[in-house]
């Protein structure tokens, strides 16, 4: 959502990917920054980075500890910076960091929210250049704009790419809440991984309330071990 946000596209890559088709799949889409689970998804974007160039960045999470294999982060930021690897904290310091004076990222981003729909209180509040850059860019996005890069598992082929748009997943998830007449009550388990278009579109269903005043509801996701099981 944070990349949806500042006009970014998404393209998720299978773990199952080897190294070579998850940086065919970094080149084709142009990316920027690489997010991962666990050192061992990072070591396969390690053996290709000097493929890799264009990387600013390779942000790692771990939903669940890897025992074996756990992943060190730099004991610095400014380590951090010079290796361009960092841990999920470490990336949302340097967020915090660029805030500046104009407050926490979280209170940027609602500031940016409310200049957007036209509040002049919340246009007021952008202090920052990051805060008023994002507005910018939240205001400049259109409905036919791509929002993510779906790709195929690659295990023929190199994977193949599909556009999907801010309006196509907009119109699935929405058509999805009014068709089971879902609540803010509503808890849903998908077991789909999060790179899938399917668990995407479950992602947005919180934007549908938020932009079209239809619901919300609550969509919990199983990490690889759990999926496994």
């Amino acid at each position: 959502m944070g990349a949806i946000l500042a006009g970014g596209v998404a393209a998720g890559i299978y773990t199952s990917n080897t190294p070579d088709a998850a940086a065919y799949v970094v080149e084709h889409s142009n990316s920027t920054v690489v997010v991962c689970e666990g050192q061992q998804q990072l070591d396969k974007f390690l053996a290709v980075r000097d493929r890799l160039p264009h990387v600013l960045a390779f942000v790692v999470y771990e939903i669940t500890p890897d025992a074996k294999r756990p992943f060190v982060p730099e004991r610095t930021l400014d380590a951090a910076r010079a290796a361009r690897i960092f841990s999920w904290a470490q990336f949302m310091a340097l967020g915090g960091a660029a805030a500046g004076a104009g407050g926490s990222g979280a209170e940027g981003v609602a500031s940016a929210e409310a200049a957007v729909a036209g509040d002049a209180e919340g246009d007021s509040l952008l202090t920052s250049p990051l805060q008023q850059e994002l507005a910018r860019r939240m205001a400049a996005q259109v409905p036919e704009d791509v929002l993510a890069y779906v790709y195929t598992s690659g295990t023929v082929a190199m994977p193949k790419a599909v556009m999907v748009s801010n309006d196509n997943v907009m119109f699935v998830a929405t058509s999805v809440l009014e068709r089971f007449a879902a609540t803010e009550a509503e808890r849903t388990v998908s077991y789909l991984p999060v790179r899938s278009r399917q668990a995407g579109t479950l992602a947005v269903l919180v934007v549908a309330k938020a932009q079209l005043r239809v619901c919300s509801c609550c969509v919990w996701g199983l990490d690889l071990s759990a999926r496994l099981r």
